[in-house]
């Protein structure tokens, strides 16, 4: 399962609980951003940019801003405060880290939602509305599971390609077999940073290391997949399978 920052990715729809129970809002009103049970004020879109950071859209089309102001948590349009950084916290919860600082903050006052430092009031609960679908065109194209490396089989590979028209960030998907993934050695994780340009490919050998291929491996000393048959799968960040290779015994 994904942690609590992980479901923050592009294009997520999300609430966010207060410890008081209630959810962060966006009225109907001018810049409003308050507290309150339930209303399409309390969906928020995730907007991923750079270094880490999230921005989140609100249904009216404008996105949570700290502003330069004492404590001040808006909505606006533009500019750096509507800029947050996640971080997680124990409980699956999550803090929202603004331009200036502190963090997104729910007090003890009634709908109150403001920024603050420290407190129970800066924890907040996702629930996932809606997540992305994953980006077409990833996909395992080729599946070499009988090297010619004695033994070991070091050479063995599956490619992915990317066959769509834009980049695609891997941090976090898996390549695994399907019989034996639940052994450790037969998982293998991208890591956070990974990304697969268009018309790309890239290959997790089992213990080889090619960077003109990406530079992936296993790392395993014998042999990952299976010659009598096996299925190799690729998961997203969110372990949603979203493509496989089957082969038969030889």
């Amino acid at each position: 399962m994904p942690n609590s920052t992980e479901v923050l990715v592009g294009g997520s729809k999300i609430r966010l609980k207060s410890w008081k129970g209630d959810y962060l809002h966006r009225p109907d009103s001018d810049q409003g951003v308050t507290s309150w049970h339930t209303g399409i004020g309390n969906e928020w879109t995730v907007e991923a940019i750079d270094d880490g950071k999230i921005q989140l859209k609100s249904w009216k089309g404008d996105y949570l801003h700290r502003p330069d102001s004492a404590q001040g948590v808006t909505s606006w349009n533009t500019g750096i405060g509507n800029t947050w950084t996640a971080e997680a916290i124990d409980g699956g919860k999550i803090q929202l880290k603004s331009w200036k600082g502190d963090y997104l903050h729910r007090p003890d006052s009634a709908q109150g939602v403001t920024s603050w430092h420290t407190g129970v009031g800066n924890e907040w609960t996702i629930e996932i509305i809606s997540l992305p679908e994953p980006p077409g065109g990833v996909e395992i194209t080729e599946l070499v599971h009988h090297g010619k490396v004695k033994r070991s089989q070091s050479d063995e590979y599956v490619q992915i390609t990317n066959n769509g028209s834009v980049s695609v960030d891997l941090s976090g998907w898996q390549v695994k077999s399907a019989s034996g993934g639940s052994q450790k050695k037969q998982v293998f994780t991208f890591p956070d940073g990974t990304t697969i340009a268009a018309g790309q490919n890239l290959r997790v050998y089992t213990n080889e290391v090619h960077p003109e291929t990406g530079g992936f491996s296993f790392g395993s000393s014998t042999a990952i997949w299976n010659d009598q048959g096996d299925e190799g799968q690729l998961l997203d960040a969110t372990g949603k399978v979203v493509s496989s290779w089957t082969y038969d015994a030889e």
